[in-house]
């Protein structure tokens, strides 16, 4: 007869603190018609997060990003040269870009301050590569989102670079349109993203792991 009992197993993880003045998060808007070689790069400066990382194999345990959503800038000339954006937007288009952003037909900031991703899993695939599954909510819709990731370690810092591909539809987001529909936004949009973390705790978690006799 073959019993099962349940062992204590310790799993030591350290917890890495998102700095968002070391980390970039930009979503690149691309154009239709007359206006396809200008777009838009919109950088978001407010958000938090923490990273949790197992230290015997280097996976990813726990994973949590919030953005304040109103805390966007429009069209910067480093950012929009930094992203292919080569035709300059003066000070007026990067209001009014970033006023249709806030406006309720789009991100709808003071109904919906905030966006949150949480993931579900990370997959190690090598040595720095990792496949990352979770939940992205804007406007209170949340959709799931898999994506790949390079993420790296380095004297108590921690850098993770990814690019993913969204529609904003998915969000019940109208792509901004202008002068009768001449200059009209894409659906789909790119999300730059570019962590650094520094470490700040270290947990140890214990869990039951099942021995037989």
């Amino acid at each position: 007869m073959i019993a099962q009992s349940a062992v204590p197993d310790r799993t030591d993880t350290v917890k890495y603190i998102v700095n968002p003045a070391r980390s970039e998060l930009v979503v690149k808007l691309s154009r239709w018609g007359l206006a396809a070689a200008q777009g838009h790069a919109i950088r978001w400066t407010d958000f938090s997060g923490e990273i949790g990382v197992d230290l015997d194999d280097f996976s990813i345990t726990s994973l949590g990003l919030t953005v304040q959503a109103g805390s966007m800038l429009a069209d910067e000339p480093a950012i929009r040269e930094k992203y292919g954006l080569t035709a300059p937007i003066g000070d007026k288009g990067q209001r009014k870009m970033r006023s249709a952003l806030e406006s309720p037909a789009q991100m709808d900031i003071k109904k919906y301050p905030t966006v949150r991703f949480e993931a579900t899993s990370a997959e190690r695939q090598s040595n720095r590569r990792y496949i990352i599954i979770g939940d992205l909510t804007i406007r209170d819709v949340t959709r799931s989102l898999t994506f790949p990731a390079v993420v790296e370690e380095e004297g108590g810092t921690l850098r993770g670079r990814t690019t993913i591909g969204l529609r904003q539809s998915d969000f019940e987001i109208k792509p901004y349109n202008a002068v009768l529909g001449a200059v009209l936004n894409r659906d789909a949009v790119v999300l730059y993203l570019d962590i650094i973390a520094a470490a700040s705790r270290r947990e140890t978690i214990a869990t039951d792991r099942k021995t037989t006799a």
